[in-house]
């Protein structure tokens, strides 16, 4: 059998990219929900190990520990709903008294430069009515219990089986010393997703609530709904803290329909986004996310191509989980020093929770 020449294996690794992202691409309406629960699942068992490291919780069952995570993360997910249905109820008034407040201003903008804006910013205010919000918001909140009906229940799942995974393990890798080397493997995948998710709950959490402030003292409304919003936005890199500080500037011009301040609001939630965005997140994260920026951006940009927004928010620990097991076996490593910021990684390195307050 003749040898296989470069060529050849760069158009099977070619082949071999384009037929997983065909099936990812495809495949989405399954998979999805399958990603978004073991993302949950991941969340609630970091939580119940939280609790039970407390001295208060010290003695709860780990069963216990979930359910209490799961009330939780329940109760928040319904503030959060209802904030939403009350903020988008009273936004569309307000919307349409800023078109008439905006509508000299266009007008003169428009004969300034002689172009139409007033038909294009008119087009796009309309969109803000009240009817055309509630009707989204109502088809959106259907289609939300729904989503996460089935999600879960394959949450559910996972929790129950959870507790043979070790037993299925064996069963799959009967060689002791591959065995040990593929529960190392899991377990550093494991502690880097839930130590991403542990620092970044952390610095949601501050820049959410320093934003909740800065939004008190302008006097903003509905700053719980935009604190909510900040953070769940903070957990996509970049991007996410680029449309959590303009959109309460929007929500401020709504309101206020003046310049000033708008900008202040903008100002002083941008410098909360910028403070923890380079100089506290550094510090949590260590270097324990290990990614490069530039593949950042990249994965943030194809995951959401091929899963939309939930593609964005996994984006992260996704790559950050390829790059542990990439540089567990020999022909994958040059792919995870690629991938990797320092180009730093060697197998029997500490892992990620090992790194990080």
């Amino acid at each position: 059998m003749p040898a296989e020449t470069p060529l050849a294996r760069a158009f099977l690794v070619a082949g071999l990219v384009f037929f997983v992202g065909a099936v990812l691409y495809l495949g989405a309406p399954v998979i999805v929900p399958v990603v978004e629960a073991l993302v949950v699942w991941f969340v609630l068992n970091a939580m119940a190990n939280g609790l039970r490291r407390m001295p208060l919780f010290g003695q709860v069952p780990w069963w216990a520990a979930i359910l209490l995570s799961a009330v939780v993360v329940l109760v928040l997910g319904g503030l959060v709903v209802l904030a939403t249905v009350t903020t988008v109820a009273s936004l569309g008034p307000r919307a349409a008294a800023l078109q008439q407040a905006l509508d000299p201003t266009v007008s003169r903008l428009s004969a300034a430069y002689g172009i139409d804006a007033m038909a294009l910013i008119n087009g796009l205010l309309d969109g803000l009515g009240l009817e055309t919000m509630v009707r989204a918001v109502v088809t959106g909140m259907i289609a939300l219990v729904s989503h996460f009906g089935i999600v879960g229940i394959y949450v559910g799942f996972l929790l129950v089986d959870q507790a043979f995974f070790g037993r299925k393990l064996e069963a799959l890798v009967p060689d002791p010393d591959a065995r040990a080397r593929a529960r190392a493997v899991l377990a550093r995948v494991g502690e880097g997703i839930q130590t991403y998710l542990w620092v970044m709950t952390r610095v949601s959490v501050m820049t959410a609530g320093l934003s909740y402030l800065v939004l008190l003292a302008f006097g903003v409304e509905h700053a719980f709904f935009l604190a909510a919003t900040i953070f769940i936005l903070n957990y996509i890199p970049t991007i996410g803290s680029i449309i959590g500080t303009v959109l309460p500037a929007f929500f401020a011009l709504v309101q206020f329909q003046a310049v000033g301040p708008t900008l202040g609001v903008l100002a002083g939630v941008g410098l909360v986004q910028f403070v923890i965005g380079n100089i506290v997140l550094p510090r949590l994260a260590g270097s324990s996310l290990n990614l490069s920026l530039f593949v950042t951006i990249l994965s943030l940009f194809l995951f959401g191509a091929l899963w939309g927004v939930t593609g964005m928010f996994v984006a992260m620990p996704l790559t950050a989980m390829l790059v542990i097991v990439f540089q567990n076996f020999e022909a994958t490593r040059p792919l995870a020093i690629l991938l990797s910021r320092t180009g730093e990684v060697e197998a029997g390195r500490a892992g990620p929770a090992d790194q990080s307050s």
